[in-house]
């Protein structure tokens, strides 16, 4: 692990530059590490102020990851420069809706704040069809979808952060194969793409449209029930007894109208225990659905 990696995990805790160093140089080779993971995460529903209030809350947290689903690309560019060259940071956006003011296209995007070094990749949803939202009441939300898939940065060698969108209107049995394409995409030796094999650091966040209890779940949870046969862990533990080994999968409801949870932080279970410490707080502004922060320690 290098002395970047060391510094861009610790800025949330506070830490001065040299105080790091320090610990960079006494801590042995061997040692397992624990470190502070910063991630937003929201379903911005094409809106230029709650996307800037998601901004804004990783800017203020010092966040490293930043996920976001119904994005337009001309806000974002507009709010962090072309491809986040204002900031300073590398972003990772994939195309998948129709309905964003003038030319511009919305969909989903993977942000990390820690430089421009990063690269990306996205992917499409083989189980993928044009469908539009006929029977919606508001007809500022009719679109059509394009290319439903992952927008993903990887950055500092290890990391791996992808942003997703689950489709709502096509059908259960098309959720549940898109959810089922994610984790064999990012094992893919065909594609010379080896994230779970080689333990990468691996965080997937988004909006699934699903509730934690529906089946196509089941590939993504690591635990706690016999079906659950994925390969992540939520961040999401504030209703977890203290050392508890099962994780529920459950939470708070993330719509803003308090109906329903659709929207996750995972991260991968290589270096997130079931235990492990971690918080998600939500907060509201003026998308549908709630703004995530994940705070959590993950092992090294």
């Amino acid at each position: 692990m290098s002395l970047m990696q060391v510094r861009f995990a610790f800025v949330a805790l506070g830490l001065t530059v040299p105080a790091l160093v320090v610990a960079a140089v006494q801590a042995p080779a061997s040692a397992l590490t624990t470190q502070q993971l910063g991630i937003v995460d929201q379903n911005v529903h094409r809106d230029p102020s709650a996307l800037a209030s998601a901004v804004d809350k990783a800017e203020t947290e010092g966040a490293q990851v930043i996920l976001l689903q119904e994005v337009c690309k001309s806000h974002l560019d507009s709010l962090i420069g072309t491809n986040g060259a204002t900031k300073g940071w590398t972003v990772a956006f994939k195309q998948d809706q129709t309905n964003c003011p003038g030319t511009e296209n919305g969909g989903v995007a993977a942000i990390w704040t820690g430089g421009t070094t990063g690269s990306k990749t996205t992917m499409t949803f083989s189980a993928d069809t044009q469908y539009v939202y006929e029977t919606d009441p508001d007809p500022t939300d009719a679109y059509t979808s394009t290319a439903t898939g992952m927008a993903c940065v990887l950055f500092q060698s290890e990391y791996r952060a992808c942003s997703v969108h689950i489709v709502i209107n096509g059908g259960y049995e098309k959720q549940r194969a898109q959810v089922a394409e994610i984790e064999p995409w990012m094992q893919n030796p065909a594609q010379n793409r080896y994230w779970i094999s080689t333990d990468k650091r691996i965080i997937l966040g988004g909006d699934f449209n699903m509730t934690p209890d529906r089946p196509a779940m089941d590939k993504i949870y690591k635990n706690p029930t016999s079906s659950s046969v994925g390969y992540f862990h939520e961040a999401y533990r504030t209703q977890q007894p203290a050392g508890s080994v099962n994780v529920c999968r459950c939470g708070s409801a993330t719509a803003n109208d308090a109906t329903v949870k659709f929207d996750y932080v995972f991260i991968s279970s290589n270096v997130f225990s079931n235990t492990a410490q971690s918080s998600l707080s939500l907060s509201t502004n003026a998308s549908d659905h709630k703004l995530l922060y994940a705070a959590s320690s993950i092992n090294f």
